[in-house]
């Protein structure tokens, strides 16, 4: 029985192996024009600046302290709890004294800090826990 080798490679009838197409249309003569042409592209270009954030002007403080009261309301009404008017009020002047305080601290290191920078979800969170020690207080009482 007669077994001839069986090749992986394609061929042609007359015997010779398939050759493949240049994988680029691109000549080897072309190929260093085309790279020359792309280095010059790249150094003709400027780099473009990084976005610079807005420089905002530093708050003043009426503004400082009535941008941290409306945050501090908003975090009172979705406690949920059952307030009386007085107490709100107190609750919300209490927090925001205290809350100001820490921002007129935090403005001395950086005095273009914004009330909404310095409320983050980080500092929202012990605020909502200070809040809640204040209603605790005053159910307590």
């Amino acid at each position: 029985m007669d077994v001839s080798p069986v090749s992986n490679s394609p061929s042609r009838d007359n015997g010779e192996p398939e050759q493949s197409p240049p994988f680029s249309p691109i000549h080897e003569e072309q190929t260093d024009e085309v790279m020359e042409d792309m280095s010059h592209s790249n150094k003709s270009k400027k780099r473009k600046d990084k976005s610079k954030k807005k420089k905002l002007k530093p708050v003043k403080d009426d503004e400082a302290k009535r941008q941290i009261l409306k945050k501090i309301k908003n975090l009172l009404k979705e406690s949920g709890k059952a307030l009386s008017r007085e107490d709100f009020k107190a609750i919300a002047r209490r927090c925001t004294e205290r809350m100001f305080k820490h921002f007129a601290v935090k403005q001395k290191t950086k005095p273009n800090i914004q009330p909404r920078e310095f409320l983050s979800s980080r500092r929202t969170i012990k605020v909502q826990a200070l809040i809640n020690k204040y209603i605790e207080q005053i159910k307590k009482t």
